[in-house]
């Protein structure tokens, strides 16, 4: 049971440091690290996280997060009644030789239909209601318009086989000329296949889709909760995630940021070895105090709960230490990259993060936690020390 002669044996021989040097001193390099590990993983955890939301708004916000089609109608009430689904629109997509005066590119084609989407959708892509049926006008990726010499108003023309009809001249695609209106922020790598998008009846007519077969673009509310909804999708719909096209990405992504904590995780690990050190240290040097709290009445459980406390204590003043250098730290890396002459952003932007009360408990409860686990060895030695053996080495 604890008593407040138990907390005072334990502050005295966690502050005494005359008599017991040495391990006074692993026990402050104990602590040190700690608190070192713990700030270093919050400024971390809190970085990684930042980008990775920064990642997700900027590359899932012009990527569709899901697709639904079928040959026959769909129910738009249905799909917007799935979990995390915000908002649908009618969409049409495929593929297509874009063909200019400087080369010939395979490219992705998408159209949608805007009208009857809500106002306060905040979308990074094309703003496809400028866009007029009728016109054939494109938004074209940047890096397009820069590797085929593209301007604004220059006409190219898509040519697409997909429901190719057959004339008495063979196989005959499907050609329109369309005039490029705009550009849009290259977010694909090299090898990647670049997007045009169009109006929605203009893109429907160049890729032949009749009217019996639907297809919706379904926002939702978060793109990582993408399996909820689709385990609610009926067995017989057809349906394309954000996942196949950038689902390896993010797990690379996801990956990085668990291998960095881990690593930073293993200094808590190393310190808290330490306060099993000091620990161990205090107690062989304490044998003889240890058989007079016996002699005098004191219960092993006692004396187990002053040395798990004495230890405890570098554990709770390095997480704590810790605690209050990371969430300063991480309020203002972008001003201490720039002291320190680390160019990791532009002049415009600042290096994103977010703190949050989650990982910063995981990580304080981790620290806790290993740091009660290296206490409880020396702990047990301690109440398990007969005084009788130590009582006469010690005359």
């Amino acid at each position: 049971m604890f008593k407040p002669l138990t907390l005072s044996i334990a502050v005295r021989y966690l502050l005494a440091r005359k008599t017991h040097k040495f391990a006074s001193f692993v026990a402050l390099i104990s602590t040190i690290g700690i608190a070192l590990g713990v700030s270093a993983l919050i400024v971390v955890t809190s970085v990684m996280q930042g980008l990775q939301d920064r990642l997700k708004d900027n590359l899932l916000g012009s990527t569709p997060h899901l697709i639904v089609s079928s040959d026959a109608a769909l129910d738009a009430a249905a799909l917007k009644a799935l979990p995390h689904v915000i908002a649908i629109a009618p969409f049409v997509s495929g593929q297509a030789l874009l063909q200019s005066d400087n080369g010939i590119v395979l490219v992705n084609v998408e159209g949608e239909d805007t009208l009857d989407l809500d106002s306060d959708i905040k979308k990074a892509d094309v703003p496809h209601d400028k866009l007029t049926e009728g016109s054939f006008e494109l938004y074209a990726d940047m890096g397009l318009l820069i590797k085929l010499n593209l301007n604004l108003h220059d006409k190219v023309r898509l040519i697409s086989t997909q429901n190719a009809r057959y004339t008495p001249l063979g196989l005959t695609p499907s050609q329109r000329i369309f005039y490029i209106k705009g550009a849009t922020p290259s977010l694909t790598g090299d090898n990647s296949i670049p997007t045009v998008k169009g109006n929605y009846s203009d893109i429907k007519k160049l890729l032949r889709i009749n009217n019996k077969s639907s297809s919706y673009r379904l926002y939702l509310s978060d793109p990582f909760l993408i399996n909820e909804t689709v385990e609610k999708l009926p067995q017989n719909l057809k349906y394309t995630t954000w996942q196949d096209s950038k689902g390896d990405f993010f797990k690379a992504v996801a990956m990085e940021k668990l291998t960095m904590s881990l690593m930073l995780f293993l200094v808590i690990i190393v310190a808290a070895f330490n306060i099993l050190s000091a620990l161990a240290m205090m107690v062989s040097s304490r044998l003889s105090e240890i058989a007079v709290l016996k002699t005098l009445g004191m219960k092993e459980k006692t004396i187990l709960l002053i040395f798990i406390m004495t230890g405890s204590g570098c554990g709770i003043a390095g997480t704590l230490i810790g605690l209050l250098l990371g969430i300063p730290l991480t309020q203002n890396i972008t001003k201490i990259t720039e002291l320190l002459k680390i160019s990791v952003t532009t002049q415009a932007t600042e290096l994103p993060t977010v703190i949050s009360p989650l990982n910063i408990s995981l990580i304080i409860a981790g620290a806790l936690f290993l740091s009660l686990l290296c206490t409880i060895y020396p702990a047990y030695k301690a109440a398990k020390t007969d005084p009788v053996l130590h009582l006469q080495q010690g005359y």
